[in-house]
This record gives C-alpha cells, sequence and structure tokens, in this order.
C-alpha cells in the first residue's frame, strides 16, 4: 500500500514537472508572462469538489466533460479530460492553448479562467461557474430538455451584443489579436442573469504582431462554422470570427442551429423561406404586440447577419464595425417603445413582413448578387440598414 502511493505522488509530482514547464513556456512564448494571476488546485482536492456528480456536458474536442463542483463553498466549473492514447499530444495542446489564452483574458463576457491543476498526465481545468448552461439550450428546438426561460428578441439582441463585445475585446485588447475559431451556441454560456460568456478557447490563435493573416496547415472546426478562406485555404484572421458570427446571428433569428438551414432544400425556394418565415414567428412575440419598428430590428439583424456571411472576408464588417450596429438597434428598440410608433400591425401584416425578411435572408445566403430579386436587392431600407 505504501509503495503505492509513494508511486502515485511521484507520477503527481513528474506530471506537474512536465505540465508546469510546458506552462511556463507558453505563458513565456505567447504574452511574455504576462498573465492572470490562477490558482494551483491538487487532484484531490478536485477529485474532492467534484464527488459523485455526473458531468454536465461533454466537451467534443478534447474527450472530456465539465462538472460542476464545490471548493470552499465556492460553486465551479471544472472541464476534466479523458486520456487518450491516439490524442494525447493533441489534447495537451488544446489544453496549454486554452490556459494560454484565458490567462491574458479580463472581459465581462468572457468565462473566467480560476486556476488548474498539473498533477494529472492532462491538466485539469478550473472556470467560475455559469448557472444557467449553454444558449443552444435556449434557442435550438433539437436541444431543449424540459422547461426553459423564454429567451425575448431584446434577450438575443443583448446576448448577440454581448458577444460582439467580447470577440471585439480579443481582436483589438490583447497583447496579440486573438481569433476565437469556435463560435457556436453551444460555447456561450448564460450567467443567472442570462448574460453572455464565452467560453472553449482551446481553438483559438494568437495573430502575429504586424500581420492580419495567420495561414495553417491543420484545419479545425466545427463544420459549417469554419469560413470559406480558413476552410480552404488555412487562412486564418478576424474576418474568421466575424464568419462565425454570422451564423449565430443566423441561429438568434430564426430559433434554429445554422448548419441545418444551411442543409435545407435549398433548390426549393418556397420550401426554403417558409422554413425561415416559420422560424422567425418562433421568436415567441406576440402578434398583438407586435409594430412595425420591431420589423425594422428584425431586418435590420438579417442584413447585418448576411454581411457577417460574406464569402470574401474582405467584405465583411470587423466586430468594432458590428458592436457599433448592434448597438444603433438596440438604440432604435429604446427609442420605439418610447414612441408613439409603436402601433400594433395586424397578423397578415406580420406575415407580409416576415416572409420578406425571409427571403432577403435566403437570397443573401444561398445567391449571388445577380441572381437575386430586384424586388428585394432594391428595397431601400435595405440599403438603409446598411453599416455606417
Amino acid at each position: 500500500m505504501k509503495l503505492s502511493v509513494k508511486k502515485m505522488r511521484t507520477k503527481q509530482e513528474r506530471n506537474f514537472i512536465d505540465n508546469g514547464g510546458r506552462m511556463l513556456e507558453e505563458f513565456i512564448s505567447s504574452c511574455g508572462g504576462r498573465v492572470n494571476p490562477i490558482r494551483m488546485y491538487s487532484a484531490a482536492e478536485l477529485e474532492k469538489a467534484i464527488g459523485n456528480t455526473n458531468p454536465l456536458w461533454k466537451y467534443t474536442y478534447g474527450d472530456g466533460n465539465y462538472y460542476k463542483g464545490t471548493y470552499l463553498g465556492r460553486t465551479i466549473l471544472i472541464k476534466k479530460f479523458n486520456l487518450n492514447s491516439d490524442r494525447t499530444s493533441w489534447q495537451r495542446d488544446l489544453i496549454f492553448n486554452e490556459m494560454t489564452v484565458l490567462s491574458q483574458m479580463r472581459h465581462k463576457n468572457v468565462v473566467k479562467l480560476l486556476g488548474c491543476c498539473l498533477e494529472t498526465e492532462l491538466p485539469m481545468l478550473v472556470f467560475e461557474f455559469v448557472s444557467n448552461g449553454s444558449l443552444v439550450q435556449y434557442i435550438d428546438d433539437a436541444d431543449l430538455s424540459g422547461p426553459r426561460r423564454r429567451i425575448s428578441w431584446e434577450d438575443r439582441l443583448r446576448i448577440a451584443t454581448e458577444v460582439a463585445d467580447a470577440l471585439t475585446y480579443m481582436h483589438t485588447a490583447t497583447a496579440k489579436p486573438i481569433v476565437l475559431m469556435d463560435l457556436q451556441p453551444s460555447n456561450i454560456l448564460l450567467n443567472e442573469n442570462y448574460s453572455a460568456k464565452v467560453i472553449e478557447f482551446g481553438l483559438a490563435m494568437s495573430i502575429p504582431l504586424g500581420e492580419e493573416i495567420l495561414t495553417v496547415d491543420r484545419i479545425q472546426g466545427t463544420n459549417g462554422y469554419c469560413s470559406p478562406e480558413y476552410a480552404i485555404g488555412g487562412q486564418v484572421s478576424e474576418k474568421c470570427d466575424v464568419y462565425c458570427f454570422g451564423h449565430l446571428l443566423l441561429e438568434l433569428l430564426t430559433g434554429k442551429r445554422s448548419r441545418f438551414l444551411t442543409s435545407t432544400t435549398v433548390a426549393n425556394v418556397d420550401l426554403a423561406i417558409s422554413f425561415i418565415e416559420d422560424k422567425l414567428l418562433r421568436l415567441e412575440l406576440d402578434a398583438g404586440n407586435w409594430s412595425k419598428g420591431k420589423t425594422d430590428q428584425l431586418l435590420a439583424f438579417a442584413v447585418l447577419a448576411s454581411r457577417c456571411l460574406k464569402r470574401d472576408g474582405e467584405e465583411r464588417p470587423t466586430m468594432k464595425e458590428v458592436v457599433q450596429e448592434l448597438r444603433r438597434i438596440i438604440r432604435s428598440s429604446l427609442e420605439t417603445r418610447n414612441t408613439t410608433e409603436t402601433e400594433n400591425v395586424s397578423m397578415v401584416e406580420v406575415h407580409q413582413e416576415l416572409r420578406r425578411i425571409s427571403r432577403y435572408l435566403y437570397e443573401a445566403m444561398f445567391m449571388t448578387e445577380t441572381e437575386r430579386h430586384s424586388d428585394v436587392s432594391d428595397l431601400s431600407d435595405v440599403r438603409d440598414f446598411s453599416l455606417r
């Protein structure tokens, strides 16, 4: 017994030295060692914190799970990896990359890294606990399990703005621009106030100072969310996140996963447009409270999504411009609420307006400029909602 305990302790010490050296090397090379202080937990402390609880959800890329734990009376979120002998080196790369990136972050809409455990062969990560799960549970029919709080149009606008603000921070306020590379609803957590917290930084990349594009050989990410220039040519830039964000806007707008929308029967125009229109109706907005101002906001949101999803990265806005436009839409929402322009519209008018927005979204996603109908591409209010 004493021999086995000693052997285990020796292995933990060896892991701590190996992992600690790697962590220090990553911190110095990536950010000159200027990082937020993080706590070192022992393996025994985290195993006790987890206890016999079941995983909250699975971590797809690294073969692991998230657990809710309690440490010194504080609720924490623990990311624990399952050792995969075929992918150990890759798993370790993801873990240290996430530690390095998050240790530089100080933003209210980015999940906070509290610490790590280096005694296990694959380090465990410890985060602040975010109580209301991921955004996907509230906007995707397929992921609904039990009663969920209704996410209103105003909530969606606010969440989109919070996420955009976090991405802008990563692109402009860190030592080197950081590109998240894996933005999707399942990687956005909601706290007790339903404010957004971005998580999952294992695939994040830093753009070298003085450069705008990083070219990589290995393409990683979620199918359907990778920008064309990255998926085809391995080109990484801030515009990759803008493309992912366009998918997020589409999902917030329709309540359906973007990759499902884009795989719908595109050849059948009427079917696809009707599908999008039906999803817009499921924003849970009461037709009796629907106003012209609300429709204008939906249209502005749709136009912004289509701009972010441009195939040519240079034609996409920056995240800073996206934040400005979202805040303008929010201001218009508040102004509409405080003016007499909130006259209700009939259900027939609601369907007409949603059909119009749905056609615009369909054409923006699936058609070239020359294929689009003149009655959509020539809409004056679409031009008015372009970024400024």
